[in-house]
């Protein structure tokens, strides 16, 4: 017979992992000399912890359920115009001009050249563990996250400024006078004149979304269509559309390197790790599934410490091999 059990924070715990961010972010500043305390380590706000409760079955088969986030393994970020392809370093930023010229701009705040097929079609592929910033030759600036492929033209000379994409992207949109600005996925179309909004369209969900943020959009599936206002969500599954109020924070802070969760499954939280770190998760069903977590997750090129932190406020353990790692509940 299945029991709830409710698992709260000690004070000792809390103290844990405040001790263990610390040391951290100390051994962080000897080998490095300075800090950013928003980019080093994976952490969970101290003031949330508190407030922190858990809720999750026990006794349940110890099946194996997998998360996978390798969908695009050991590949860089390749931008492809044509025949031509070309490399990219993770957040690199690429910028075209008015007149279709690329550009790219590196880590080290160096800008080159790309010399790109104005006439051709580009395609950007960004695998999982990877991030990319893109301006269009309108002036939209565009986040792409892990695992997100999008196509757009150099210039837009036509009535419509049209892209397709599959992945998730956060979009700021230009104005372009009365030429409108539609984003095209598998699923559906995203029609904007110039806005902020989120959307995600990984293939492998069951469900895709759409959040603005900013303006006005319409979202349009086969023949029916819902239009959003600020702080609304469209939900697109593979039958139908519904809209629902939500907090925008939520869905839009991974452009940033923050993960925001608001009573969100455990199989989710790990499912996005899984995403912005290219790595595969297994673990009992039945008891993940059943966690809810709130909080804010920093993320950074440390995932021993994301994962650490996360184990504390799951009374769970880990295991690394390579890109798998495997969760367990504490003995």
């Amino acid at each position: 017979m299945d029991r709830k059990k409710e698992h709260t924070l000690k004070e000792n715990e809390k103290e844990a992992i405040y001790s263990l961010i610390m040391q951290r972010i100390r051994r962080y500043k000897r080998r490095k000399h300075m800090l950013q305390i928003g980019s080093v380590a994976a952490v969970l706000l101290i003031g949330m912890i508190s407030g922190l409760s858990l809720l999750f079955h026990s006794n349940r088969p110890q099946e194996t359920s997998h998360i996978v986030g390798q969908t695009l393994p050991d590949k860089e970020i390749h931008l492809i115009n044509g025949e031509k392809i070309v490399s990219l370093i993770s957040d690199a930023e690429i910028r075209f001009s008015a007149d279709g010229d690329a550009f790219v701009t590196d880590g080290m705040n160096r800008n080159k050249t790309l010399g790109l097929k104005k006439d051709q079609t580009n395609k950007l592929i960004v695998p999982f563990g990877k991030r990319s910033i893109l301006r269009l030759a309108d002036g939209t600036k565009i986040w792409l996250n892990s695992g997100t492929e999008l196509e757009f033209p150099s210039q837009f000379n036509g009535e419509r400024r049209e892209i397709r994409m599959q992945g998730e992207l956060y979009l700021e949109v230009a104005k372009s006078g009365e030429k409108p600005f539609i984003v095209h996925t598998p699923r559906m179309s995203v029609w904007v004149y110039g806005t902020s909004f989120n959307i995600s369209a990984y293939k492998e969900d069951s469900e895709q979304s759409v959040v603005l943020v900013e303006g006005s959009v319409q979202v349009n599936k086969n023949d029916k269509s819902l239009k959003l206002a600020p702080n609304q969500m469209a939900k697109i599954t593979r039958t139908g559309m519904e809209k629902a109020t939500v907090d925008v924070s939520e869905y839009i802070s991974w452009k940033n390197g923050v993960l925001i969760f608001r009573k969100a499954p455990i199989s989710d939280i790990l499912q996005k790790v899984g995403r912005f770190y290219n790595i595969d998760f297994e673990y009992p069903p039945g008891r993940m599934n059943e966690m809810t977590y709130s909080g804010k997750l920093f993320l950074s090129n440390s995932l021993d410490s994301v994962m650490t932190s996360v184990s504390i406020l799951t009374s769970t353990t880990y295991t690394r091999n390579d890109r798998m790692i495997s969760i367990n509940k504490k003995r």
